[in-house]
C-alpha cells in the first residue's frame, strides 16, 4: 500500500484502492498520435496568438487530454495554458475551464522541477477564474478540478509560502461554499478527495484543521454526497496516504535526515543489493516486452525517481558531510548502485526509443528527460560505463538538431538563485552553495553538454538568462 502511495496522480490511485471504476487516466490508452498531440499544441498556439477560441480548440484540449497517460506538459506549453486562462480578451467556454486546469495539473504532477514563477502566476490567475467564471456559473467539473489543482500547487515544496496560502485559502472557501456539487456527481469525488490530499501535505500547517474539518464536513450534511462504501474506502486510504507521508516529513527532521545506520547496513548485505545488476537485466527485459503505453508510465516513474533522488541525497549530503561520514559513505554506495541500475536502464530505452520507429518529436523529447535524469545522477557517477557513455552520444545526436530541445534541456538546469539560495535549506542550514558538491556535479554536467549539442543553436537571451550567471560562479570550470 505505501508502495502505491507514490503515484503520480492520487485521484487514480484512490480509485484504483477502492475498486472504484475509473473514466479517467487509468483506463484510457493513448490513443492520440505523437503528430495529433503536436498539432494540438499548435492550434493552442492559434488559439492565444489570434485571440480567438474556436469550437476546434476544444478538440484540441480533448486530443491532449486523450493521451494523458503518456503526456509530457513542458513549461512552455504550461506557459501557454497559463496565458490562454490569463488572457481578458479571449472568451472561452466554460466547459473548456476543466480541461486547462487538468493539462495544468498533469504538468505540476509529471515536472521534475516546476517553476515556482510560472505557479505564482497561476494561482493568481486561478483566483481571478474562480471569483468570476466559476462564480457566475458553477459547474461540478470546474470545482473539482478547482479543488484538485489548488491542492497540487499548494503541496510542491519550492512555490512561495504567499502562493500556498492563497491557494489553500481558495481550497478551504470551495469546500465550505460550494460542497453541494459534489453531490449528484460522485464520478469527482476522487478529484476532490485528492485535491483535498495534496493541500493536508502542504507545509503551511495553519490550514491542517481547516482542510480536514472541510472533508469530513462534506460527508455530514443534508445537502452533501450520500455515504457510500467507495467513499469510504477513498477517505481511509486517503488517511494512510497522509500518515505515511507524515512519516517521511517527521524522519527527514531528524539527527541523520531519518536515516537508521543498522538498517542500512543490513540492506547493504542483503541479496537484493548484493544482486542489483541482475535484478536490472530482469526489470530492462520486462520493459522491452510491455506495449508502448506501458514503457511509458515505467519511464515516467525512473525519470521521476532521478530527481528525486537528486533532491533527497543533495540535502543528506550537505547534512551529514563532516558529521557522519560513515553513514553518508554507506547511503551513497546504495545510491551509486541505484545510479548503476538507471544507467542499464536508459540504455535500453535508447535502443527501443531512439530509433526510424518513434516520430522525430517523441526522440527528441526522450533525449532531453535522459540528458535530465542523468544530470541528477552526475553525483553517483565514480566510474565510467560503456552504456553510459553510448547513451550519453546517442541522446546527443538527437537533441542537438533541433532548437527548441535545446531551449528545453538548457531550461531545466537550476536557475541561478537557486543554486545559490536554495529555498528548501532555508531556515535549517547554513547554506553555502560551493560547498554542495551534489548540486556542483549537476551543474557542471550541463556545462560539460551543452557546448556539445546546445551552443549553436541556443538562442541569445535563453544563453543570457540561465546560462550565463551560471558561468560566473564556476569560472574555472574548462572542457
Amino acid at each position: 500500500m505505501a508502495r502505491q502511495a507514490n503515484t503520480l496522480f492520487l485521484e487514480e490511485w484512490l480509485r484504483i484502492s477502492s475498486g472504484s471504476s475509473s473514466n479517467t487516466s487509468a483506463d484510457q490508452s493513448s490513443s492520440s498520435s505523437a503528430r495529433a498531440i503536436i498539432q494540438a499544441w499548435a492550434e493552442l498556439r492559434d488559439c492565444h496568438q489570434h485571440q480567438s477560441f474556436e469550437p476546434h480548440h476544444f478538440q484540441s484540449l480533448k486530443i491532449l487530454l486523450d493521451a494523458r497517460t503518456s503526456l509530457h506538459v513542458a513549461e512552455p506549453q504550461a506557459k501557454l495554458l497559463v496565458s490562454i486562462l490569463s488572457s481578458t480578451n479571449l472568451v472561452i467556454p466554460l466547459e473548456a475551464y476543466p480541461l486547462l486546469l487538468r493539462l495544468l495539473y498533469i504538468w505540476v504532477r509529471k515536472s521534475f522541477r516546476p517553476s515556482s514563477a510560472l505557479i505564482d502566476s497561476a494561482v493568481e490567475t486561478l483566483s481571478r477564474l474562480l471569483a468570476t467564471e466559476f462564480g457566475s456559473k458553477k459547474i461540478p467539473e470546474f470545482f473539482s478540478e478547482g479543488v484538485l489543482i489548488l491542492g497540487a500547487f499548494s503541496s510542491v515544496p519550492s512555490v512561495s509560502e504567499s502562493s500556498k496560502t492563497v491557494c489553500l485559502e481558495l481550497l478551504c472557501r470551495l469546500l465550505e461554499d460550494e460542497y453541494r456539487l459534489v453531490s449528484p456527481f460522485g464520478g469527482l469525488i476522487p478529484d476532490v478527495l485528492a485535491g483535498i490530499g495534496y493541500a493536508l501535505c502542504s507545509s503551511v500547517i495553519v490550514y491542517y484543521a481547516r482542510t480536514l474539518n472541510a472533508l469530513l464536513g462534506i460527508w455530514g450534511r443534508e445537502d452533501g454526497p450520500p455515504g457510500s462504501v467507495s467513499h469510504g474506502l477513498m477517505i481511509l486510504h486517503l488517511v494512510e496516504w497522509r500518515r505515511l507521508h507524515a512519516r517521511i516529513l517527521e524522519s527527514t527532521h531528524g539527527s541523520s535526515g531519518g536515516l537508521e545506520p543498522v538498517k542500512i547496513k543490513e540492506h547493504l548485505s542483503s541479496v537484493t543489493f548484493k544482486e542489483a545488476g541482475a535484478i536490472s537485466s530482469v526489470f530492462c527485459n520486462q520493459y522491452i516486452s510491455v506495449d508502448d503505453e506501458n514503457k511509458m508510465i515505467v519511464e515516467n516513474m525512473i525519470w521521476r525517481f532521478c530527481q528525486e533522488l537528486y533532491s533527497g541525497h543533495r540535502k543528506v549530503a550537505f547534512l551529514l558531510h563532516g558529521k557522519a561520514d560513515e553513514l553518508l559513505e554507506d547511503v551513497e554506495k546504495i545510491a551509486e548502485s541505484a545510479f548503476l541500475m538507471i544507467v542499464v536502464f536508459a540504455s535500453a530505452v535508447t535502443k527501443q526509443k531512439l530509433n526510424s520507429k518513434f516520430s522525430t518529436e517523441s526522440q527528441m523529447e526522450m533525449s532531453v528527460l535522459i540528458l535530465v535524469s542523468f544530470s541528477c545522477l552526475e553525483y553517483f557517477r565514480r566510474v565510467c560505463l560503456s552504456e553510459y557513455m553510448d547513451t550519453i552520444r546517442g541522446v546527443v545526436v538527437s537533441a542537438q538538431v533541433n532548437e527548441t530541445v535545446c531551449v528545453s534541456f538548457v531550461e531545466s538546469m537550476p536557475p541561478y538563485v537557486d543554486q545559490t539560495n536554495p529555498q528548501e535549506f532555508q531556515q535549517k542550514v547554513d547554506y553555502i552553495w560551493f560547498k554542495d558538491e551534489v548540486q556542483t556535479t549537476r551543474i557542471l554536467f550541463y556545462l560539460r553538454v551543452i557546448p556539445t549539442c546546445c551552443i549553436e543553436r541556443l538562442p541569445g537571451p535563453v544563453f543570457s538568462r540561465v546560462v550565463a550567471p551560471t558561468m560566473f560562479l564556476y569560472p574555472t570550470f574548462n572542457n
